[in-house]
């Protein structure tokens, strides 16, 4: 007999022919058709599907771009906008995965082994729902992809069908439940986490599957901020992870973690693996910082981070190395080093990141507890300029720059009106010779500036060549790319919005916002309006303001000479001291710079009628020092010299202590019974309430409240003209309350209806303006007719709830407006939705926009039916009410009615 070896290439290829040809079915369960699909599916689908995803995987981890300053997240899809950026990859893995699933699963039971049957392990192995071993991976890699494109709700069900379909195999179901449990923790549903984590069997762990359970657990301990409870898990998954890029992680991470637990040399010891194991400059950079900084010997420490400094590598980071030499003169008391550091830090920061805004609120929260307030100010402005708006410390340095922003501006406006009017009575030759020196120092500034631009364009040119002979790197995700417009740049925005202030201040977003608080310069050629300029003597005409900082005639003009200027630039002043004393007190919380500037306010304007004001404000200071004395000398004072003042009215009466303690007790719950009795109609309730509250109670914090409350009681019980005098005192009287904007938008509505009433009114004759407008608008019409848009039922825009009551006059409508506004006022603190009055298809309606989706509109809708102010109101026998789109609604008036939409929704 003669035996034929074929070669192994050629075996091979034959049995894969023969496998093919015999088990390309999946309707069919036997060995080969197993090994076939097993094969097919291991070989061709998934590993094209896995090539995808670990590109996926890679282009996160090379284009993650951390923040030092804070714990660092364990994962990098941990900053979502991650996922978004390889969405592409994992959507090939997700589509090679589904193919895989669809046209290599197997379900088909095998021929049955009745002697088998006894057997655990047979019997688990027939009764499974899948036959095909690589079709679990499929599974398992298909939630993985789906987990790194952020699709975190898509990764749970996908996990969750695992476990149910492949319930036999329990290291399969273990491991999805893991990553379940890590899908929620993302979502920051840590309830459900914890809950998925707790029910893992923990038997059904291999070596692999411990690690990343341990690494889970982890993760889920730190975002609900249990940090010392996390080493032990974390370390766990350190020893068991492959990966050398999430070994860095976990290493620098627990470094991180020590250093929180004042374990210094174990933190050093995590640091230097970190920094060993870093797969980039900036990472082992950024270890070696840190393992330095938790060297306990300060001196030491400094030494070594000055010869950091010198290391022509670590330019870029000369920030972050002299912030640490700052934060090590910090811990040993020597409070101006620590201050140099951190001024030199930011100086030589290059990147303008969250490097720079970290150091800059070291300083301003060092500047702001020396009572430094100009210098903090300004290192808080760097801070929301640099800053992601959602670093942890972004609001309170934000809230930081806007007070004390404010209080800089006021504090300028002192200064500058004082030197003004002080230049007022010098000579001319003693005006130019402080003119001259003040050119001369804008000369010097400009050419410090030009040397600067000069500088930068010749490092941008630098930095040009050197990426010229490079790959250019994408934008880091996590960090903002540049954007064109303005309006698109946060970044761009935040500067501006800080110049401005600088400039003009805090100011309300409001008409005529110049002439509310004016300040700066005080003639420039946009200040000058024709209603508040003073004619010269001679003539009555305004010769032309020179604009250039290096002409006299620039500052010559703002210079006051007339007696109104100068009585202008005093009120400028008075209420600069004012509103910096108000900072001071209600703020900052700076007591004795509060009442040094209300005496001094009190000093230089004893005529103001705040003066009664500054008065109780200093009586309040004195209470709360328990000086006694100081309070009855300033009771006093309000009660001879402010006589009729509601302080005196409360000063004088002898239980003034007991009634004040009274109405921190009784406030809340009488204007919880006034509001009660408002929504019951019972308004002579409302009104006494609100006059006790007046006379006995007047300096309450929650009088505009009332005062809005009753306002609206005039609104049902008596006039519109009465209605709009009580809300124009109201705004008048409590400016800046929380009731004050939304009085000025009923008023905004009041006025509004007049208009609609003034046009409506109107007579249509041929040749009148509304015949001419109502023709047009005909035309117009029977143009679009042919091309009328469909309403788009959209679920997820913006949308309105309209009403539309049958009885459909101006005090109908008026009246459910103001109930309206009162409720939203009453019910959502937060939730800000807007009122507008409209004409729909000839009917008054009351459109409530700013609801995020349809969902939200309904659950509106319900919340109102709900409400007893509003029964049998707006039910559809007395009232229509629809939600709708906001597109769609643009539609209603342009080629379809109101009708048509209710039967649109009918239909639908």
């Amino acid at each position: 007999m003669i035996t034929v070896k074929l070669p192994l290439g050629r075996y091979l290829v034959s049995t894969a022919v023969l496998l093919c040809l015999l088990g390309c079915s999946t309707k069919k369960n036997t060995w080969s058709t197993r090994t076939y699909h097993s094969l097919t599916t291991r070989y061709n689908v998934h590993f094209n599907a896995n090539n995808s995803y670990k590109s996926g995987i890679d282009a996160l981890n090379n284009n993650h771009k951390d923040d030092y300053s804070r714990l660092l997240p364990l994962f990098p899809i941990s900053n979502h906008d991650g996922g978004k950026a390889i969405s592409s990859q994992m959507d090939v893995t997700v589509e090679k995965c589904r193919k895989a699933i669809k046209l290599h699963s197997i379900k088909k039971k095998p021929q049955r082994k009745s002697k088998r049957m006894r057997d655990s392990d047979y019997k688990n192995y027939y009764n499974q729902e899948e036959f095909n071993p690589q079709v679990k991976r499929a599974w398992l890699l298909l939630g993985e992809a789906e987990f790194h494109k952020a699709d975190f709700i898509g990764a749970v069900g996908t996990f969750s069908y695992i476990m149910r379909h492949f319930s036999t195999e329990r290291t399969v179901v273990a491991e999805a439940r893991i990553r379940m449990a890590k899908s929620y923790a993302e979502m920051g549903w840590l309830y459900e986490a914890e809950d998925a984590l707790g029910k893992i069997d923990e038997s059904a762990l291999t070596a692999q599957l411990n690690g990343l359970f341990a690494a889970a657990k982890a993760d889920l301990l730190l975002k609900e901020e249990h940090y010392k409870e996390a080493i032990p898990f974390l370390l766990v998954a350190c020893e068991k992870e492959k990966s050398r890029y999430q070994k860095t992680r976990f290493e620098f991470v627990l470094g991180q973690l020590y250093e929180k637990d004042m374990q210094n040399r174990q933190a050093t010891a995590h640091f230097l693996k970190a920094k060993s194991l870093a797969p980039n400059y900036e990472m082992r950079f950024n270890a070696e910082l840190r393992a330095m900084q938790s060297d306990v010997n300060s001196a030491k420490a400094i030494k070594a981070l000055q010869k950091m400094a010198k290391n022509s590598n670590n330019k870029n980071y000369l920030d972050q190395i002299y912030t640490a030499i700052g934060n090590q003169y910090l811990a040993i008391g020597q409070e101006e080093q620590a201050i140099e550091s951190f001024k030199t830090a930011i100086t030589l920061s290059t990147r303008n990141g969250i490097e720079k805004a970290v150091v800059a609120l070291l300083l301003g929260d060092i500047y702001y507890n020396k009572q430094s307030y100009t210098e903090a100010s300004s290192c808080y402005d760097t801070v929301v300029t640099y800053m992601p708006n959602t670093h942890i410390d972004y609001p309170r340095a934000s809230r930081m720059a806007d007070i004390l922003g404010e209080l800089v501006f006021q504090i300028n406006t002192i200064q500058l009106q004082d030197s003004l009017l002080h230049l007022s009575t010098l000579s001319r030759e003693a005006q130019m010779k402080v003119i001259d020196k003040i050119i001369a120092d804008v000369v010097m500034q400009r050419e410090k500036a030009a040397a600067d631009s000069v500088a930068a364009a010749a490092m941008a040119v630098a930095q040009a060549n050197a990426l010229a002979n490079t790959t250019v790197a994408p934008v880091p995700i996590g960090m903002s790319g540049s954007a064109d417009w303005y309006f698109y740049n946060s970044r761009l925005m935040t500067a501006g919005k800080s110049e401005f202030a600088k400039k003009w201040g805090r100011r309300n977003l409001e008409d005529n916002w110049r002439r509310q608080n004016k300040a700066g310069s005080f003639l420039s050629s946009e200040d000058i309006d024709s209603d508040e300029a003073v004619p010269d003597t001679d003539t009555d005409t305004v010769a032309p303001v020179s604009t250039d900082e290096l002409d006299p005639a620039y500052y010559l003009a703002q210079i006051p000479t007339t007696e109104a200027q100068k009585r202008d630039a005093h009120l400028q002043i008075a209420d600069a001291l004012y509103q910096s004393g108000g900072i001071y007190l209600a703020l900052l919380h700076d007591d004795p710079r509060a009442e040094a500037t209300y005496r001094d306010f009190q000093r230089r304007y004893p005529a103001d009628e705040r003066k009664v004001e500054t008065y109780y404000y200093i009586y309040q200071i004195a209470g709360r020092a328990g000086d006694t004395e100081a309070q009855n000398v300033m009771r006093e004072k309000i009660i001879t010299e402010f006589p009729d003042s509601k302080y005196a009215t409360i000063l004088s009466q002898p239980d003034y202590l007991e009634r004040l303690a009274e109405m921190n007790l009784m406030q809340d719950s009488l204007y919880r019974i006034t509001y009660q009795a408002y929504s019951e109609a019972r308004f002579d309730t409302v009104e006494a309430i609100c006059q006790r509250m007046l006379t006995t109670y007047p300096l309450s914090e929650l009088m505009p409240k009332f005062a809005f409350l009753n306002a609206l009681k005039i609104g049902k019980t008596e006039s519109h003209e009465a209605l709009r005098t009580a809300l124009t005192d109201l705004v008048t009287k409590y400016p800046d309350s929380d009731v004050a904007s939304i009085s000025k938008d009923i008023l905004a509505l009041i006025a509004q209806g007049k208009e609609t009433a003034a046009v409506s009114s109107e007579e249509e004759t041929p040749g009148s303006l509304v015949a001419r407008r109502n023709l047009a608008a005909e035309q117009e019409v029977v143009e679009m007719q042919s091309a009328v848009k469909p309403f788009s039922g959209q679920i997820q825009e913006g949308h309105v709830l309209v009403l539309i009551p049958k009885e459909n006059t101006r005090e109908r409508i008026n009246e459910l407006l103001y109930d309206v506004a009162a409720f939203n006022f009453s019910k959502f603190m937060i939730k800000d939705f807007d009122l507008e009055l409209r004409i729909l298809d000839g009917y008054r309606a009351l459109v409530i926009s700013k609801l995020e989706s349809r969902e939200e509109a309904l659950w509106y809708e319900q919340t109102l039916l709900a409400e007893p102010l509003f029964q049998g109101r707006i039910t559809y026998d007395v009232c229509e009410r629809f939600n709708i789109a906001e597109t769609d609604l643009l539609l209603i008036g342009n080629g379809h009615t109101i009708e048509d939409y209710i039967n649109y929704l009918k239909v639908k």
